[in-house]
């Protein structure tokens, strides 16, 4: 297309442009500034001569590498910063180690950088919904030492910058230098809830499958968003779509009709008189989502076609792999791969539910469909014998077979209805992913009570792990639960799970011990809030004492003060392991 790569070449130009009249700009401010504050005026003078390096040659400092990145991220207008250590860890050591800069020097610009991205995502309402990510760590960087000196300067910055952005991502695998993960669990467990923490060992195998490329090329998976992957540089497939598993079951217990609205939205699968087993039941369930994730891709494959006639973005099409060679725009046959992923919310509490309808009604037989259904079309009000009675059957986080082999075929049979509508709409790869942002409170807002003992309006489970105070047979069959899932099916699940601080400080061994079981057991990633009891509930109280107090909500994190009610009151439900 030559179209496209003239409108790269003017992209550039104008960069370019950009970055000289923005020295310009600079240098007049120096002018100006020399009388009054010449220690300013001379800073004044370096930056503008920064810029002036970075529109006419490669960076050759640090100083050079991230103002660099901070420009091009503005200009082309995105908020993944990407694998950082990669990008800047051989500047960074060769500025140290050649006396250009002091370690002090290279955090304060680091500092100076977090709180930009901060800012910018106050500031510019276009992108306020997107968190900002940097990563560092893992397997296939080019200078692994390098790339580990700065992953440990980018968690010391988030360590003296207390705030939500930008959301530092660290992987790891076995022979990595253990000094990273030390200092991962040190700004963890001084309050930070960054980095988050990623399994190599357990992820690279799982995206090769999932995503069906080589484990060359999954070694650059790359998480962004609240905790989906992509693969750096060579995909696209952002999670433009959600899906409400316990709306699909609510739609099929009610023959097609949303039992909110009472309105039609799904199909209609015949009526609970005709579910002789929990086989035809879930049979039925699984048409549900079938025919909801049918719809989800034939949507993604149209916005590719719109995006490919009427969005180029030439400054990202400049950076990805195959672009240029192809002469095509990123989301116009450039990219390597083009995907596309479904945000899948409350499947654990769809499992659960489903776990309670089986043994309750065909396992035991001690209620009828029919009264199940009466139950929770009625919000339990008048059935409460019938709600404790849900309650009480197996619920997924307690490491309890029936409830884990209930998540585990939830989660498959999600994922393969998603696989299998890939090719026909477009696309290489069309996935679920299991991560969480607020919707876990928005969405139950507008489904009905469910055969977990949820009532309706109260929210799901957060991505993976299991609902509030669920968890009660401790850490460890938590751990056991989160983990049993298959990664090779899926685009990323969250994990997360809330640690006292007295357990990072006193009992750091074994922290570290119950860690390494669980990635050692197939555990993916965690997403750690470190916290003391008591404090979420006095913030409520006193919420001018707590302005820092930072909390993981699903995949991203936010001051807790600036939470809605319910939302607030989620996370305090939340099993704190102590």
């Amino acid at each position: 297309d030559a179209d496209l790569l003239r409108g790269m070449l003017l992209s550039l130009q104008r960069l370019i442009k950009t970055l000289f009249s923005n020295a310009d700009r600079l240098e007049a401010m120096a002018k100006e500034a020399a009388c009054r504050n010449a220690d300013w005026a001379k800073e004044l003078i370096a930056m503008a001569q920064t810029l002036r390096h970075n529109a006419t040659r490669a960076p050759q400092t640090f100083r050079e590498g991230v103002q660099l990145i901070w420009f091009y991220s503005m200009c082309a207008f995105v908020c993944n910063y990407g694998r950082m250590d990669v990008s800047l860890g051989d500047l960074y050591a060769h500025d140290i180690d050649g006396g250009v800069i002091k370690e002090s020097d290279a955090l304060a610009i680091m500092q100076n950088m977090w709180r930009l991205i901060k800012d910018r995502r106050v500031s510019v309402g276009e992108i306020a919904d997107f968190n900002s990510r940097v990563v560092v760590g893992g397997k296939a960087r080019p200078n692994e030492k390098n790339a580990d000196r700065f992953a440990l300067l980018a968690m010391e910055t988030t360590r003296t910058v207390v705030q939500p952005e930008p959301q530092l991502t660290l992987r790891f695998y076995d022979g990595q230098d253990p000094a990273v993960m030390e200092k991962a669990l040190d700004v963890i467990g001084g309050g930070a809830t960054f980095p988050m923490l990623y399994n190599d060992d357990i992820n690279i195998p799982a995206c090769a499958k999932a995503f069906a490329v080589s484990r060359e090329e999954a070694e650059h998976y790359l998480p962004y968003g609240c905790g989906e992957y992509s693969l750096d540089y060579r995909a696209v497939g952002s999670p433009n779509c959600s899906l409400n598993l316990p709306k699909c079951l609510e739609v099929t217990l009610h023959n097609g009709i949303d039992a909110f609205t009472g309105q039609p939205l799904g199909l209609k699968t015949g009526a609970i008189s005709e579910f002789d087993t929990f086989g035809g039941l879930f049979a039925a369930y699984a048409a549900q989502v079938d025919y909801h994730s049918a719809m989800l891709a034939c949507r993604q494959g149209w916005e590719y076609k719109i995006e490919a006639a009427m969005t180029p973005f030439c400054l990202c099409s400049l950076l990805f792999d195959d672009c240029v060679e192809r002469g095509r725009a990123i989301n116009d046959g450039g990219a390597r791969y083009k995907g596309g992923i479904i945000e899948t919310f409350g499947m654990v509490n769809a499992a659960d539910s489903l776990t309670a309808i089986k043994q309750l009604v065909y396992d035991t037989g001690r209620m009828t469909l029919e009264q199940l259904v009466a139950a929770l079309d009625a919000n339990f009000e008048g059935f409460e014998r019938e709600r404790l009675l849900m309650l009480n059957t197996p619920k997924y986080g307690n490491d309890h077979l029936e409830a884990d082999q209930m998540l585990r075929r939830v989660s498959s049979q999600s994922a393969q209805a998603a696989i299998h509508r890939a090719a026909e709409n477009g696309m290489d790869y069309f996935l679920i992913v299991n991560i969480n942002n607020y919707f876990n409170v928005v969405l139950p807002r507008k489904t009905a009570a469910s055969a977990d003992g949820r009532k309706n309006g109260e929210p799901f489970a957060n991505g993976n792990t299991p609902t509030a105070g669920r968890d009660k047979n401790g850490v460890t069959a938590f751990l056991n639960s989160i983990s049993s899932v298959d990664p090779s099916e899926h685009a990323g699940y969250s994990h997360n799970m809330k640690f006292s601080k007295a357990m990072f400080r006193d009992q750091r061994g074994k922290v570290k011990a119950l860690l390494d079981t669980y990635f050692t057991g197939g555990g993916t990633q965690a997403m750690i809030t470190v916290v003391s009891r008591g404090d979420l509930e006095q913030a409520m109280v006193e919420p001018e004492k707590y302005q820092d107090l930072i909390v993981r909500v699903g995949g991203f994190s936010v001051r807790f003060i600036e939470l809605e009610r319910d939302v607030q009151l989620d996370l305090i439900n939340r099993t704190l392991y102590e």
